[in-house]
């Protein structure tokens, strides 16, 4: 996971090199980019000359959840009582980091708050609790009544630390996902052309936020114009966006199932 950020980072720095002596700068900006891998700037001090990653700070922050997760689970030996209030514990301490403003390199104020969304994830694969909200209609109301009392009691925002409800947030976001699962079933069961599509962008997710990057930094919309003093407006602009993204992952798509097709052949062959 930190690999391809890394990668993806460093190529779109290279590519933003005017001449051969920017290029000393463009190393230094991404050496200070992976060590620091922040989107924005707190009250903890980041050198002003580092870019922040943009929608890149996900990658090193899911590695620091799995990463804090797997050493929580250390610690309490996998006993489930110390681990939820282990988990309860760090997702305060990550809350009370971010709403003062102490930001900490890749994001780990937001990894320390966001245990306890992973940690449901991880009771939801243990058991089999989610299916059984998911079949039982009357906890789905009242999922549902929670998610949109929440959505319009505030909203909650991991990029910029914005958790309005507090630790409410957490169960207003949860509610919102199982919310978001029941629909993707029924789309599903009704339509297997769109589940289809839905599900190859969600296989492609990581590749599809690799290339946002990428293109939100290298391509100049602002300088596309229709024809004289026409330039493209946003919604134009976020078509485009989504084209260029799809292109590129579907590009991506094809290169690895024709690399695994001819490793499969050059394995036949030699077997």
């Amino acid at each position: 996971m930190i690999l391809p950020y890394a990668i993806c980072v460093l190529v779109v720095d290279l590519l933003g090199c005017t001449d051969i002596h920017s290029l000393g700068k463009c190393l230094t900006n991404w050496i200070g980019q992976i060590s620091y891998s922040f989107i924005f700037i707190g009250k903890i001090p980041y050198p002003k000359d580092v870019m922040n990653v943009g929608a890149l700070w996900f990658f090193p922050f899911l590695a620091a959840v799995k990463l804090i997760f797997v050493l929580l689970k250390k610690i309490s030996k996998n006993d489930p009582i110390k681990l939820f209030f282990l988990v309860s514990l760090v997702s305060y301490i990550g809350y009370v980091l971010s709403t003062n403003l102490l930001w900490l390199p890749f994001s780990l104020d937001i990894a320390l708050f966001s245990i306890s969304f992973y940690y449901i994830g991880y009771i939801f694969g243990k058991t089999n609790i989610l299916q059984k909200i998911l079949s039982d209609k009357k906890i789905l109301i009242v999922i549902l009544i929670i998610w949109i009392f929440g959505i319009k009691a505030s909203w909650i925002e991991l990029a910029i630390r914005k958790y309005y409800q507090g630790l409410f947030s957490v169960l207003m976001a949860v509610c919102g996902t199982i919310v978001i699962f029941k629909v993707s079933q029924l789309i599903e069961k009704y339509t297997k052309h769109l589940s289809n599509i839905l599900a190859w962008y969600g296989k492609n997710s990581m590749f599809i936020l690799l290339l946002h990057y990428s293109e939100s930094e290298l391509v100049r919309y602002e300088r596309m114009s229709l024809s004289n003093n026409i330039y493209i407006n946003k919604t134009e602009v976020g078509s485009l966006k989504i084209f260029i993204t799809t292109l590129g992952t579907m590009i991506i798509d094809s290169s690895k199932k024709l690399i695994d097709y001819i490793k499969g052949k050059i394995k036949n062959q030699e077997a």
